[in-house]
């Protein structure tokens, strides 16, 4: 056996003093860590569950003994829920969810429509009437000084909107019977083309106080291949039935010119008009503010619910 090896005091203090430095030495050549990334509030992930949770959290409490006016604050904020749940299921995205933005609502789902579930040309069809709608809605309510010129879109007699190609994401099988709701968000955008983002979604009846809904599954966003971000319009397909969305659409729409004015040129695309970049630029805008305002009310809607837990669950009888 080889005897142990022995360092004297000044020996030990030079060792110290080299491995000191050596990790000195490492730390100086290491790369600074980067500072973590932390989102805001309106930019943080979405539960895709939030809906769901908050019902089922809001249930626990009623069947675990809440008063009568801890019920009362329950009842409120449920709701809310079944009132403005597409506020957070879709606005919460930056979809712009009020009457005169949507492209379908509460589209009854035909019988016809089934082989057995809803065919899957059929949300194609949902998407392609709800964007029509949503171009008159912004010719009618949001650029009226504009009207004749976003009616001539959908004509062959001038500039017009045509479909390049459309991807479809599908969430789940719908049946009759069930109605849809169909949003469209302005996503990226090119000199002759912009993508509108479809998110279909089957809507829910009205829920009492003490019911617990089915869980809704809030649409991922989906990344389109553009180079430079600005509004777009995605399309939710929603469900009544099930609160949640049912299909979600990508469409990159092509500005195309009839009938050029210069006779030598053929027809063939266009730039976009300065009215369309005027109504997308003041959409963009609408839609980030309503995102974040849906996230706003959606956290003071889990401090609430917080604090009623803290208060049904915390006490001692529990």
């Amino acid at each position: 056996m080889r005897p142990a090896l022995r360092l004297t005091a000044p020996f030990r203090f030079q060792l110290r003093q080299i491995r000191n430095n050596s990790s000195a030495a490492a730390i100086a050549r290491a790369p600074a860590p980067e500072p973590e990334a932390v989102a805001s509030p309106a930019e943080a992930p979405l539960n895709p569950r939030w809906l769901a949770t908050q019902k089922q959290r809001i249930g626990k409490l009623l069947f675990h003994g809440a008063t009568v006016e801890e019920q009362k604050q329950a009842s409120v904020i449920l709701q809310d829920l079944a009132e403005n749940w597409r506020d957070y299921v879709a606005g919460a995205e930056g979809y712009l969810v009020g009457p005169t933005r949507r492209g379908l609502y509460r589209h009854a789902v035909a019988w016809g429509d089934m082989v057995p579930h809803v065919n899957n040309v059929t949300y194609t069809r949902w998407a392609e009437s709800a964007r029509i709608n949503w171009a008159q809605n912004i010719a009618n309510f949001v650029d009226p000084s504009n009207s004749q010129k976003w009616a001539q879109l959908w004509t062959p007699k001038g500039l017009g909107l045509i479909l390049r190609s459309i991807k479809v994401e599908y969430k789940f099988p719908m049946v009759f019977p069930d109605r849809v709701t169909v949003y469209h968000k302005l996503a990226l955008k090119g000199s002759d083309h912009f993508f509108l983002d479809v998110m279909s979604k089957l809507l829910f009846p009205p829920v009492s106080p003490t019911s617990l809904p089915a869980s809704l599954l809030l649409p991922s966003p989906i990344k389109a291949r553009a180079a430079s971000p600005t509004p777009a319009n995605p399309l939710p397909v929603l469900s009544e039935k099930h609160q949640r969305p049912a299909a979600r659409c990508i469409e990159d729409i092509v500005v195309y010119d009839y009938v050029p004015q210069d006779p030598s040129k053929a027809p063939g695309k266009a730039p976009i008009p300065g009215f369309i970049e005027d109504v997308f630029n003041e959409t963009a805008r609408l839609q980030e503010a309503a995102k974040q305002d849906a996230r706003r009310r959606m956290m003071e809607i889990e401090n609430k619910v917080d604090m009623l837990e803290k208060v049904v669950l915390g006490r001692e009888e529990m």
